[in-house]
């Protein structure tokens, strides 16, 4: 099955999209804000007959995560309909966006009042931060929505490449290049907003990262990854803390070298055409998983989950072709000199030639998970990838569990 694409033209840099907004970051120094919900019903509109579609490519993507839509996805007869729709959706060409009937409809277009131009960007308890050499900003959504003061705060001063949220724990893990792997607390003990400075998790170079349950992985260029371990403790009834175990080395994970990313469930390492896949589970080899009676066995938390040859299915043959990766639900992706080379769920690939001026999934989000942005020069093409509501989440190799 056929990602799905909507166009919105324009010249922009980034992109974010959270609880009901779409955020992009204008290269012309602006911010345009648009209420996604509306955006998306101006498409309904004009193609009634694939508004359920639509509706769970862009609006409702965790609608066949459920039970009760996987319940109804596993009726033979209504999952036929369903992607039948889905597909017709897929191969409809022009959907598209336009600036001028969302102007005043559905979208405020507003000066950006970070430094420009930012080297990542997230959206966490209804906050917006943005990473660069001169530091971590922040500031509420409501005031880039309004554009009404510039209520900008600087968080840190040091350079910071890559910046992502925690699912659970009110924390930021930045990658913070020569000063290393560091994390901020969102909120103290007392749930107030927090204002102390990072605490360094690695003192690896680290110009990457992302979240794999409490723990978090780190690269860069060159050198290999690393999983920054750490245990939960439980403090109260449904609340847990992160208490540091270890950082185990990616060469250590796959017992060689080669290039390395990870995110929630799944961890990867690239060498000679070839991508190795972990499955981590953090409970192993501690007291947080029944019958597991040996926690000095680390070993125990990276389940394999085979060796895959992916060489031949695009343009990704080298470790020297790897610009950058992430994983979603959907897959993985990697960007290469060429294009972006997609690693689907569904043990399929696709290569997007063309090189892009940036790209993001969102694997933390329930509604756009399933969502890949992609900016040119003059546009920004939202793909969703709708194969995955279809695939069997445990044995899934390619993408993080849904």
């Amino acid at each position: 099955m056929q990602a799905v694409s909507l166009i919105i033209p324009g010249e922009f840099w980034d992109s974010q999209i959270y609880s009901g907004k779409l955020y992009l970051f204008g290269a012309d120094h602006s911010m345009h804000v648009y209420n996604w919900a509306r955006a998306v019903e101006s498409v309904v509109s004009r193609y009634p007959l694939l508004q359920t579609a639509i509706r769970i490519a862009f609006l409702d993507g965790q609608i066949l995560y459920s039970d009760a839509g996987k319940m109804l996805a596993g009726d033979p007869e209504l999952r036929s309909v369903m992607q039948k729709q889905l597909a017709n959706l897929a191969s409809t060409s022009d959907l598209q966006v336009s600036f001028d009937e969302a102007v005043g409809k559905f979208l405020k277009i507003k000066d950006n009042p970070f430094p420009y131009p930012h080297a990542d960007s997230e959206v966490y308890y209804h906050r917006m931060y943005v990473g660069l050499k001169q530091g971590l900003f922040h500031a509420p959504t409501s005031s880039l929505e309004s554009g009404q003061g510039n209520d900008v705060e600087k968080r840190w001063d040091s350079a910071v490449f890559s910046v992502k949220a925690s699912h659970n724990y009110t924390t930021l893990a930045c990658a913070a290049g020569d000063e290393g792997l560091r994390e901020f607390a969102v909120f103290d003990s007392a749930d107030n907003t927090a204002s102390s400075d990072p605490t360094i998790v690695s003192k690896r170079i680290c110009t990457d990262c992302d979240w794999s349950y409490q723990s978090i992985f780190g690269s860069a260029p060159g050198s290999s990854g690393f999983l920054a371990s750490y245990k939960r403790k439980k403090i109260a009834d449904k609340r847990y803390m992160r208490v540091a175990d270890r950082v185990v080395s990616s060469d250590e994970i796959f017992q060689g070298e080669g290039v390395s990313w990870g995110c929630k469930d799944k961890i990867f390492n690239f060498k000679d055409g070839s991508l190795a896949v972990k499955k981590y589970d953090p409970r192993l080899g501690t007291s947080e998983a029944v019958g597991v009676i040996d926690p000095k066995i680390p070993e125990q938390q990276f389940l394999d989950k085979g060796i895959h040859n992916v060489s031949g299915q695009g343009v990704l043959t080298s470790a020297d072709d790897i610009v950058s990766t992430a994983t979603a639900p959907f897959g993985s992706v990697v960007e290469t000199h060429d294009g972006l080379q997609v690693i689907r769920s569904d043990n399929q690939f696709d290569f997007i030639p063309g090189e892009p001026v940036s790209w993001r999934v969102f694997p933390r989000s329930d509604n756009y998970g399933n969502q890949l942005h992609i900016i040119y020069d003059d546009h920004i093409e939202i793909r969703t990838y709708v194969h995955d509501y279809f695939v069997d989440q445990a044995s899934k190799w390619a993408g993080i569990v849904r």
